[in-house]
């Protein structure tokens, strides 16, 4: 089997990862072309040059910059499962950083969370596998190559997960917009899971109930919320904050 991965820079990090790439497939007036022939070179994969309405049909969207790979569903990908999750946090080192996303639904703001959470060191994100979307060509893209620098796990149940992560050490935080308590007052120092909801309905009920804490950011104006990737993106760097002050 294969998937679909498209756009500049998520096809850049594509044919760098070392995995096995079946067909790159360009727009044949792209102007980065030179480029990627020398990158499917390298990546021993078989070039295809394409018209416009082709690549719109394999794509799926008009939106690929002129570029697509198919990538090879190799063991390399699958790797990154509930089973690597609970080996790799049996133990967890002081400064595990976990981003879980409950049920998200839009693609590019799950894109553009992983490519935030790639950018601040974060060590795994996970996410319900039955609620929201996933990643899906159209998130690749808006990650802008950060799917290829995280692990992303698709779990059956994610409040059953959050838990075990718990009890084995690190602390559950969860943003709600209706937290008393402001996102900088709570410490981030200790292995944590920072738990982000879905678009407008924030974290489910029983997500929330699992948190041991919940944060807020305040929003002064007639806005109900901030979009989910820029809070988690201010989420992420308070963590990165706070330890580096801690250092």
């Amino acid at each position: 089997m294969t998937r679909i991965v498209y756009g500049v820079h998520a096809a850049r990090a594509c044919l760098a990862s070392g995995r096995k790439i079946k067909t790159l497939h360009l727009l044949r007036s792209m102007k980065l072309r030179s480029e990627f022939e020398v990158l499917a070179e390298r990546a021993g994969a078989h070039l295809q040059l394409q018209e416009r309405d082709a690549l719109d049909t394999l794509a799926g969207s008009r939106h690929h910059q002129g570029v697509i790979v198919e990538v090879a569903e190799v063991a390399a990908r699958r790797e990154f499962n509930e089973d690597w999750l609970l080996s790799k946090f049996d133990s967890p080192p002081p400064s595990s950083l976990i981003l879980a996303l409950d049920s998200i639904e839009d693609s590019r703001n799950f894109g553009a969370c992983i490519r935030t959470a790639a950018a601040a060191g974060v060590d795994a994100i996970v996410y319900p596998k039955s609620r929201g979307t996933r990643l899906t060509p159209a998130a690749e893209k808006a990650a802008s190559g950060g799917a290829e620098q995280v692990p992303i796990i698709a779990l059956s149940n994610l409040v059953r997960r959050l838990n075990w992560l718990q009890a084995h050490g690190l602390q559950v935080i969860g943003a709600d917009s209706d937290a008393l308590t402001p996102w900088h007052e709570t410490d981030l120092n200790a292995p944590t899971v920072l738990v982000v909801g879905s678009e407008g309905r924030g974290l489910r009920k029983f997500t929330k109930s699992s948190c041991d804490a919940l944060v807020s950011l305040p929003v002064l104006r007639g806005i109900g919320s901030l979009n989910v990737s820029v809070a988690t993106g201010v989420l992420l760097y308070e963590v990165l904050r706070q330890r580096q002050c801690a250092r």
